[in-house]
């Protein structure tokens, strides 16, 4: 078996369509091919996340497809990412997802179409590293950035009432997170 880091490797895939939406020029073309960008990069990063299954060896009662890294040269404070037989099948469901939220995209004319393909990009490199996270940093970093992405979505390209419901999921979801930081803080000490 091939050891990839294939969750770094996941997360980093929507980034990196990402910024290639970002950059596409906006004329005639300009949608086509931000689209285009979009969805081969979920396509490739669902088919990517098909190896996780592929090499799992359920007999290992443990993370598997480990990989960590130290948060700003501190020893304490690692970025620690895995799955487990729980969090793999919700690694797969994001990006597959993900991939077909983008394929129904693909016929649609919406306004600021760069910043909406890039919102779901975002929120897929945000969900995988949410469930690949094996540290309760790293959790909290990755679920809390899930709401950035969310936010916009519903805010700009919502339905009918979108400005109220993206307030009204802002304040909930900060009460939350407000809540989930105290935890964590007192988890730390």
């Amino acid at each position: 078996m091939i050891n990839l880091p294939i969750i770094p490797i996941l997360i980093l895939i929507p980034l990196i369509g990402l910024f290639f939406v970002l950059l596409s020029m906006e004329n005639d073309d300009f949608a086509a091919q931000s689209k285009k960008s979009a969805l081969w990069t979920t396509i490739t990063n669902f088919l990517l996340s098909l190896y996780l299954p592929l090499n799992f060896d359920k007999e290992i009662p443990h993370f598997q497809f480990v990989n960590s890294f130290e948060w700003f040269n501190n020893e304490n404070l690692k970025f620690t990412l895995g799955v487990d037989g729980i969090s793999m099948p919700f690694v797969i469901l994001s990006t597959f997802l993900i991939c077909i939220c983008i394929f129904f995209i693909y016929p649609q004319k919406k306004k600021n179409m760069k910043m909406y393909l890039a919102s779901f990009l975002l929120l897929e490199s945000f969900l995988v590293g949410t469930f690949g996270a094996m540290d309760l940093f790293s959790f909290y970093i990755f679920f809390e950035s899930i709401l950035i992405p969310m936010y916009l979505i519903i805010g700009f390209w919502g339905g009918e009432r979108r400005i109220y419901s993206a307030y009204k999921f802002f304040l909930y979801t900060l009460l939350g997170s407000v809540l989930m930081l105290i935890a964590v803080i007192f988890l730390y000490q």
